[in-house]
């Protein structure tokens, strides 16, 4: 006999069958050396037969409450999906994840690249990968958790279109300075090896936004 609030008993005895808690935290019954899911057991008894290819999810995300009211019959995307929504599952991040484009090493040196200036195109063939998957690296839609690592820089200072910006964050600071101290741009572009009309854009605050913010507090 099976009771609405997941008790089960013995129809030769009328005891209470000892339930025990499997590995995966649900509890179950043993009966002629076979087991069965006390939750599974519930919900057919109480709520309909349970069609192949779904499974019985327990809506407050407590695998021991085995209460009628606590159960529905659900398919397995909708099971997983109630798991995420309840932490009761965490997604895996970089590299475990088995969709992962990239190891840890290479995101780390993907997003170095990012910071430096480097193009989404030319990131693109450097690393194998679709330009727009080096855009949602660079707007931290992808690898959120590395992008951790690098403090506050903000890799969204340029559209990724120009192929010839190379700066690190520090020799953005010192091209700045230079420019505070009214040093040329044909000059700062031949110091730092930058093409023409780069230094001009810099000054202009046309690329870099951001780090003109982050280093300098200037708004755009």
């Amino acid at each position: 006999m099976i009771s609405n609030k997941g008790r089960i008993k013995s129809l030769k005895t009328n005891a209470e069958k000892i339930q025990y808690m499997g590995t995966s935290g649900y509890y179950f019954v043993s009966y002629n050396s076979k087991t069965y899911l006390t939750h599974r057991l519930v919900a057919q008894y109480f709520i309909d037969p349970i069609p192949k290819g779904m499974v019985v999810n327990h809506k407050d995300g407590n695998k021991t409450n085995n209460h009628v009211d606590n159960l529905e019959i659900v398919t397995y995307k909708e099971n997983t999906r109630h798991a995420f929504d309840h932490g009761l599952m965490v997604p895996l991040c970089g590299e475990e994840n088995s969709m992962s484009k990239l190891t840890n090493s290479q995101a780390r040196n993907l997003i170095n690249d990012i910071i430096k200036g480097l193009a989404n195109g030319e990131l693109a063939i450097k690393y194998n990968l679709h330009d727009r998957y080096i855009s949602l690296v660079r707007h931290k839609k992808r690898w959120k958790k590395l992008w951790s690592e690098f403090g506050s820089i903000n890799a969204e200072m340029s559209n990724g279109n120009d192929r010839n910006k190379s700066l690190s964050p520090q020799q953005f600071v010192q091209v700045v300075k230079k420019i505070k101290n009214g040093v040329s741009n044909a000059s700062i572009e031949r110091e730092f090896n930058l093409s023409s009309g780069t230094g001009s854009r810099i000054r202009h605050k046309k690329i870099y936004c951001n780090w003109w913010k982050d280093y300098f507090g200037e708004s755009i």
